[in-house]
Parts: C-alpha cells; sequence; structure tokens
C-alpha cells in the first residue's frame, strides 16, 4: 500500500471522526452536563493560578480534578472540581482520594532515595550486592541507577504475573523476576512501565533492615512522618472514596490524535527501542484488564508499586514538597540534602528516547522524571497515566500536584491542562520574585 494511499484513508477517517466529535461535543456541552462544582481555596498571590483552574474546570475537560500547590515549605493553594462519581453525581472534595498512576514510581524512586541517604544502599552498586538472585542471565552488572533509569532492559517479563501473585506471593514473584532475561542490551533507555514497581519492591525487601514490603515502608517511613495521605494500594475499607475512573472518549481523544505531532506518531509506531520497550510493558499483566477494573475494589487494593498510588492533590504536592524544600517537611528530615542534590546533578540525569504513553521523549535520573520549567530551573517528579501530574522545584520552592479521574490520553509536553498549570504557577513565582526585588 503506497503512504500516498494511506494518507487518504487517514484522512478520510478523521474527516469522519472530526463530524461525529463535534456533533457528540456539541451535544454534550449543550445538553448533557451536569452542574459544574467547586471548592478549595488559595493564598492572594496564588489567586490567577486558582482562576485558571476554574478556566480549565469550566471547559468541561475532566470530570473531576484536584489541584495542589507548596510554596517555600507551605500549602498556597488547595481546590477541587468536578465529580468523584459522574454517575450518581458525588462531588469530587477534599476526603476524595484518586490514582497517581505511574507517579508511584516516583514515590517507590523516594523510598530507595531515602534509603541510599540512610547508608544502606549506593545507586552506583550492582543490584546483585543487595539481591544475589538477580544476578543472573545477564544482569550482574546492572546498578541500581541503571534499573531506576530504565536501563536495564527489564521492561517485560516471560510470562504475565497474576495479580493474586502480585498481591500475595512475593516469593514468586522475586522468582520470576531475578531469572528474567533483559530484553534489550544494558544502558539502552526503554521505559519500564510495569516492571519498575516490582524490581523497587523486592529491592527494597532486601535492602531495608526490617524486610518490609514496599507498601509498608513508604508508609512507616515517609508518609506517616510526613502526614500525607497518600497509599501503594487502598485498604478496602476505603475504596468508597476512591474517585470513580472515566476513560476518555469522542472529542477530546480526536483532539489529542490532531495536535499529535509527527515526531511523536513516528516514535510511537516507528520498529526499534520506543516501540519495543512501551509494547513489552504489557506483558508483565493482563493490563487491560487491570485498565478496566481500576473502580473494583480488589484491584484498588493490589500493592503494585508501578502503578497503583492512592492519594489527593493535596497530600501529593507535600509529599514532593520535601524536593523543593531541601529534604524536609515542617522541619522533618526525610531525605538528606546531598542525596537530593545528586537528583538535580545534570550528568547523571539520562536523556531518552522513550515516553510514558504518547511518542515524546522524558529525561530521567534514579527513577524521577526531569525537565526545565517555564523560568529556566529544574523541576523533577513524575506523571501517571490519564493526566497525572507532580513536579517540585528546588531553586524556587514550589511544588504542584495534579490528580483527574477522568483518563485522557497526554504527552509530557502536548497535555494543554498541565501546560497551562504549569504556566501560571511559574508566571505567579516570577511575580512575586519581581515584587521582593523592587522593595529592596
Amino acid at each position: 500500500m503506497s503512504i500516498l494511499h494511506l494518507n487518504s484513508g487517514l484522512a478520510k477517517a478523521a474527516l469522519v471522526l472530526v463530524v461525529i466529535a463535534t456533533v457528540s461535543y456539541y451535544v454534550n456541552r449543550r445538553y448533557l452536563q451536569p452542574p459544574l462544582v467547586m471548592d478549595g481555596s488559595s493564598s492572594h498571590d496564588f489567586r490567577p493560578v486558582a482562576r485558571r483552574f476554574k478556566q480549565i474546570i469550566e471547559s468541561r475537560s475532566e470530570s473531576g480534578a484536584g489541584f495542589a500547590v507548596y510554596f517555600k515549605g507551605e500549602a498556597v493553594l488547595e481546590m477541587t472540581a468536578g465529580y468523584r462519581d459522574l454517575d450518581y453525581l458525588v462531588p469530587w472534595s477534599h476526603t476524595t482520594l484518586a490514582y497517581g498512576m505511574s507517579i508511584c514510581k516516583a514515590v517507590a524512586a523516594l523510598c530507595l532515595a531515602q534509603l541510599v541517604d540512610r547508608g544502606f544502599a549506593n545507586y552506583s552498586e550492582p543490584v546483585a550486592k543487595y539481591w544475589p538472585e538477580f544476578g543472573q542471565a545477564g544482569k550482574e552488572s546492572i546498578t541500581l541507577r541503571q534499573l531506576l533509569s530504565h536501563q536495564a532492559g527489564l521492561v517485560g517479563l516471560d510470562r504475565r504475573l497474576t495479580f493474586s501473585e502480585i498481591a500475595e506471593n512475593a516469593p514468586v514473584v522475586a522468582e520470576i523476576l531475578a531469572k528474567q532475561k533483559p530484553a534489550l542490551p544494558l544502558g539502552t533507555v526503554a521505559y519500564h512501565g510495569l516492571t519498575f514497581g516490582l524490581y523497587a519492591d523486592q529491592l527494597i525487601r532486601r535492602i531495608d533492615p526490617k524486610g518490609r514490603s514496599i507498601d509498608q515502608y513508604f508508609h512507616e517511613e515517609i508518609a506517616k512522618p510526613a502526614s500525607v495521605e497518600a497509599y501503594i494500594g487502598l485498604s478496602r475499607y476505603q475504596f468508597y472514596r476512591l474517585a470513580r475512573v472515566h476513560f476518555s472518549i469522542g472529542w477530546n481523544l480526536l483532539a489529542q490524535l490532531l495536535t499529535l505531532d509527527i515526531d511523536a506518531l513516528n516514535s510511537y509506531l516507528r520498529p526499534g527501542l520506543t516501540k519495543i520497550g512501551y509494547l513489552m510493558s504489557f506483558e508483565v499483566i493482563d493490563t487491560d484488564v487491570y485498565l478496566y477494573r481500576l473502580n473494583d475494589p480488589d484491584v484498588a487494593a493490589l500493592p503494585f508499586s508501578s502503578v497503583n498510588l492512592v492519594t489527593n492533590a493535596a497530600s501529593l504536592a507535600r509529599l514532593f514538597s520535601l524536593i523543593a524544600s531541601n529534604g524536609t517537611i515542617d522541619g522533618k528530615r526525610i531525605i538528606g540534602p546531598h542525596t537530593l542534590a545528586g537528583l538535580f546533578d545534570s550528568n547523571l540525569t539520562v536523556s531518552t528516547d522513550f515516553d510514558p504513553g504518547n511518542g515524546l521523549p522524558v529525561t530521567v535520573n534514579a527513577g524521577f522524571f526531569v525537565r526545565r520549567s517555564p523560568l529556566g530551573s529544574t523541576m523533577i517528579g513524575h506523571l501517571g497515566f490519564g493526566g497525572q501530574l507532580v513536579w517540585s522545584d528546588l531553586e524556587h520552592s514550589v511544588t504542584m500536584a495534579y490528580l483527574t479521574n477522568h483518563l485522557r490520553p497526554c504527552s509530557p509536553k502536548r497535555d494543554w491542562i498541565h501546560a497551562q498549570l504549569i504556566e501560571s504557577v511559574y508566571e505567579t513565582v516570577a511575580k512575586i520574585a519581581a515584587k521582593k526585588k523592587s522593595k529592596k
């Protein structure tokens, strides 16, 4: 089939989709939208950010969302909007919990960073030093930093894990992971989308002097001392608070397709490492079943530390404000400044050609995503499938977190909601700095 013929067919299909999506969009906006609900507050300086969030919600691009900002160690904005259950019109409130999806990888990275900071591990040492059984099938020289920076080639498994194995049979999971042969040469960057948290859990069980699982370690050593509500796997008695997931269809999906640039499309479809790494992630579990059972309490309860973070925007922003506060929250030391400095070290950052879902590259360091802010500073954090976000900036002492239950296609550079929120936060930060400078 010629490229010209293929493009003609795609154009016709796109035109049909445009007509269908336009009609659906109009009917949805004109007749089917529930009343707009919103709650929260902000400091005086961050009111423009609150207004930007309100504009986003008024565009009806989300069914429900939470957004929070910390600045210089203080909560300056906490907003909620829409519905945690759109079917029954239950409003999203400050008690609502939501999936952070792959932001869970950054939480796992925080746990390991703390263990490194406490002297129990070293990023430069081979993983096999802490987990001898790992040192087989060509994995003997893989370092902790390489594994956490998606350079180990361990993007998939030879057989899928069951949910019950992840929940209840750590020894079986450990054996499968230890025997796994890398799919790609060591040093090749390919997103460990679903294996990342599994390896992190097994490492923490061995590095932690108490031998705790990652969900237990995170709760006892980070979440509880930081006074945040965040879980790797949600207990069933808390499930009623979880925002019910809705998937994006129709207009929003079409908009993403029409604004996707050709480089993104090529990296998503071309034969090569990005495609291999991305697709092999789906051999870890039955991904279709997982995604369509996100509203199932049994799935929400899984201690699956690649994707099963459950929290709220206020807690997520508070948690990652420790990065912007040089490792402390309310004066409590969580991670030391020397370890944090390494996360900002550009010499340790890995440029990649992989993406977390939409064909656009990100930069990584020891499990964290790294990117430049609109002011040129370094932001550290992560993105989550469907539109989740957390970024923290040490230079400007600012952290932001955004969670939604409207899972839509998004990308690190193209998601307009993320772009507007980030831009608005940094416009405010710049104005505060300018005002402070003018008073001197």
